[in-house]
């Protein structure tokens, strides 16, 4: 199998592409967008999203960075996706629900902590 589909809507310098943004990238902005797409019984691996917001914690819990992920299209079993803060700059999406019928899309929103907004 593989991972989920990437596709970046912001920042500007990665919207359109699969390449995670960069540290550089990332410096002016308070969020990162992206769409997440799972297939059934095919890319459903986890995911790795680096969003290099080099945020205070690994761990999420001071709330670092907020995730917000709403569900665009699902199959009909439903499906939803967890999130792994693996380091200070990246989080790692599993699916929740695998296998024949889970194809989803997802709106995937990272922000950094404490953002009054950009």
């Amino acid at each position: 199998m593989a991972g989920m589909t990437k596709l970046y809507a912001f920042p500007p310098s990665v919207k359109g592409g699969a390449v995670d943004p960069t540290a550089n990238q990332m410096l002016q902005h308070d969020r990162l967008v992206l769409d997440l797409t799972t297939g059934a019984g095919a890319l459903e691996d986890d995911t790795a999203v680096a969003h290099n917001m080099n945020v205070p914690t690994a761990t999420g819990t001071d709330g670092s960075p907020e995730v917000h992920i709403t569900c665009t299209t699902n199959g009909t079993v439903l499906t939803g996706l967890n999130v792994v803060y693996t380091d200070a700059n990246t989080v790692t999406i599993q699916k929740a629900v695998k296998g024949a019928n889970t194809a989803a899309s997802f709106r995937v929103v990272i922000k950094r902590p404490y953002s009054v907004g950009k």
